[in-house]
């Protein structure tokens, strides 16, 4: 049998002390990197991203064990390749669709009744004769009804 003196006991040791400690914390980083990657699909595609994500790979051409591969050992290239690095523009004063004023920088047209479209053939009688005219007046008459107020011959 070899004998061995105490130092080579104590290197032989302290290197595969030296090694576990290395490989167990290159097991941690791997598990992080996995974590941070999973929140980013989440937060990128809601709580149901196993879908979109298996898209996504099938698109791309990658098994599942290569992108979860990628994902423990280059989780930046990961977030590039899934696009996942983006910030969404999330605008945080979104109004509820109720206070929300529904005509909101549009506009107000004057109600185009009978005294309306003869107004305008006092003001501009070239414009009143445009056959575009006619045929909006013909519109506004259907969609008002009686309350156009066209007199009754």
């Amino acid at each position: 049998m070899i004998q061995r003196l105490p130092e080579e006991i104590d290197a032989l040791v302290s290197q595969r002390v030296s090694e576990q400690l290395s490989a167990h914390q290159k097991t941690l980083k791997q598990q992080e990197n996995l974590s941070l990657v999973q929140a980013k699909l989440k937060e990128h595609f809601g709580e149901e991203y196993q879908s979109v994500y298996k898209q996504r790979l099938d698109n791309l051409g990658l098994s599942r064990e290569y992108a979860d591969e990628l994902a423990k050992t280059h989780p930046q290239v990961f977030l590039k390749t899934f696009e996942l690095d983006a910030t969404k523009n999330v605008n945080t004063t979104t109004l509820p669709r109720s206070q929300q004023r529904p005509n909101s920088f549009s506009p107000s047209s004057p109600k185009r009744d009978w005294n309306y479209y003869q107004e305008m053939k006092k003001a501009n009688p070239k414009m009143y004769l445009d056959p575009k005219i006619a045929v909006q007046m013909h519109d506004d008459a259907i969609a008002l009804g009686d309350a156009f107020g066209m007199p009754q011959d």
